[in-house]
């Protein structure tokens, strides 16, 4: 990886040319932050099936505590190292092949028209290797991501976000 000062002058000078952007358009844009999953990627739905066959093939049973749940720890009566290894075992293919929402690819790059667009995650950075070359595929690019958010509401404040697009009903 790049040595941490690079990083942060990259960002900078990412940051200096959205500004440049704003004032030749003449406008200062309102801004919304995107979320990932289960917006812009269909992976809650792949890490359900996965998670399913995991318990019946790999645990030989039904673990199932909480069907309404999306998440697998909350989902499913397993330990903590069955939850990191179900994990470990499955995050690639989950990163890799789960689907881009219907007109996330056309609905996003509308909204970058009249609107600075960004991206708040919960996903590592290891996720977001994989995940960046899939944005790039999507025609999802050119965003600013902020990951590693598990609390978004710290970035959606200090980056002035006026509108949020995220799944979850409770940020």
């Amino acid at each position: 990886p790049p040595p941490p000062i690079l990083v942060k002058l990259l960002k900078f000078d990412f940051l200096i040319y959205m500004i440049i952007i704003k004032i030749k358009r003449g406008v200062i844009m309102k801004k919304i932050a995107i979320d990932l999953d289960g917006v812009i990627f269909d992976t809650e739905n792949m890490y359900r099936v996965l998670a399913e066959i995991y318990d019946v093939d790999i645990l030989n049973g039904d673990n199932v505590k909480d069907n309404k749940e999306k998440m697998p720890k909350d989902r499913y009566s397993w330990s903590q190292d069955t939850c990191t290894h179900f994990y470990n075992k499955h995050v690639d293919k989950a990163m890799k092949e789960s689907n881009v929402m219907t007109g996330a690819n056309i609905v996003i790059p509308k909204l970058k028209e009249k609107y600075e667009v960004i991206i708040v995650t919960a996903r590592t950075e290891y996720e977001m290797n994989i995940t960046e070359k899939r944005l790039k595929e999507a025609k999802i690019d050119d965003i600013q991501i902020f990951y590693n958010q598990k609390d978004k509401n710290d970035i959606l404040i200090k980056e002035n976000v006026d509108y949020l697009i995220d799944d979850d009903p409770n940020i």
